[in-house]
């Protein structure tokens, strides 16, 4: 007993040297993380009797309240078979336990996130237990129980949600005379599978957070009192835009007079027929532009054309010159012949080498120029 107790005071030192990593877990997880459940079997050999092995069923539930720590309980019953004494019912006893428990792994060790694939657990409690025995000097009576044992767990697969115990522990029952009796105890062997539920932050475990010396969180906080600030701003300028859009509402309506100037878009109006060069005639691409100035001087009777031909610089000049006043004689006779207008209303020249436009190519046009 006196061994169990120093290894007991042993954990807690080691609990102790843990104490500010525990800080930063404590209270990291909801209420309903980190829980799970075990089914185990085995058998139960008692002190008073050696010989005889009883098989005993047991169905936990724990609670970690950190990697380290945690609390669990369970609900014990030994298989009556007759071989030790006859019971009552189907079974010699029954029990209900608490515990707490200590990861030793993760105590001594450190917890790096994860369940690591093998951690021993050792833990300590108290509990109530019914014998229903009925040839045996126990009789069918209650008892508080003592339980001391370790839990040696084999996490398995990628999320470490199952894993396999193997649960060696001893019980006492009873104290008398300030110590346990040991008449009442026996030897649990009991193995089995457990379950770790899913949590909150979508693993099978605490998940390790995220901390911050004290220069981060005060950039934090200024970035919060920046962005705090920023929208004061933004709900002071939406109050004034809506205090503005209120006096529009309520502004008496206004009547305002537009005076529109027209001009006469008609006067000076330019359309261009260009040619080939070297050439004179007016090729059919072009003519939409002829027929142009025909539709308008054909609804405006009042409307007169002045039609200046031009050449590129390529050349002599008096071919040009001729070249030139061919392709303003040229449009006119298509205005003419093709289109019925009358010859009065139509003036033509040749001007040579144009200049017009920057590019040379360009200055082989007939400009055609609308007079009203």
């Amino acid at each position: 007993m006196k061994k169990f107790i120093v290894a007991i005071a042993a954990v807690m030192v080691a609990f102790s040297a843990q104490a500010q990593d525990q800080k930063n877990y404590t209270g990291s997880s909801r209420f309903w993380d980190n829980w799970s459940v075990s089914l185990q079997a085995g058998t139960t050999e008692y002190m008073n009797n050696m010989s005889v092995f009883t098989p005993t069923i047991v169905v936990g539930a724990d609670k970690y309240l950190n990697p380290w720590f945690g609390l669990g309980a369970d609900f014990r019953t030994q298989i009556c078979t007759g071989n030790r004494y006859n019971s009552y019912t189907a079974f010699d006893a029954v029990a209900l336990n608490a515990y707490a428990k200590f990861n030793m792994t993760n105590m001594i060790l450190g917890y790096k996130g994860q369940r690591r694939m093998f951690e021993p657990v050792i833990y300590t409690g108290l509990g109530w237990a019914r014998n229903t025995a009925s040839k045996t000097w126990l009789g069918n009576d209650d008892q508080m129980t003592y339980t001391a044992g370790v839990e040696f767990n084999f996490n398995l697969g990628k999320k470490r949600a199952w894993a396999i115990v193997v649960n060696p522990a001893v019980v006492w029952g009873g104290i008398t005379n300030g110590k346990l009796d040991k008449r009442n105890g026996a030897f649990e062997m009991t193995a089995g599978v457990v379950y770790h539920f899913k949590t909150s932050n979508g693993t099978h475990d605490f998940v390790k957070p995220t901390l911050r010396n004290q220069a981060e969180i005060d950039a934090l906080n200024a970035k919060i009192n920046e962005a705090r600030a920023a929208q004061e701003a933004s709900l002071k300028q939406i109050e004034s835009l809506n205090k503005q859009v209120t006096a529009l509402k309520n502004q008496a309506p206004k009547v305002v007079t537009n005076t529109v100037t027209q001009t006469n878009t008609r006067d000076n109006m330019e359309c261009y027929v260009y040619f080939s060069q070297g050439r004179s005639e007016v090729t059919a691409s072009q003519m939409p532009n002829v027929e142009r100035i025909a539709t308008f001087l054909k609804n405006h009777a009042d409307a007169t054309v002045v039609i200046k031909g031009y050449a590129s610089p390529e050349g002599s000049a008096e071919i040009n010159q001729r070249l030139a006043t061919k392709r303003a004689e040229n449009v006119k006779k298509a205005l003419m012949t093709k289109y019925g207008i009358k010859e009065d209303r139509i003036q033509a020249e040749g001007k040579g080498v144009g200049d017009s436009f920057s590019e040379p190519d360009w200055n082989r046009v007939s400009i055609c120029t609308i007079k009203q």
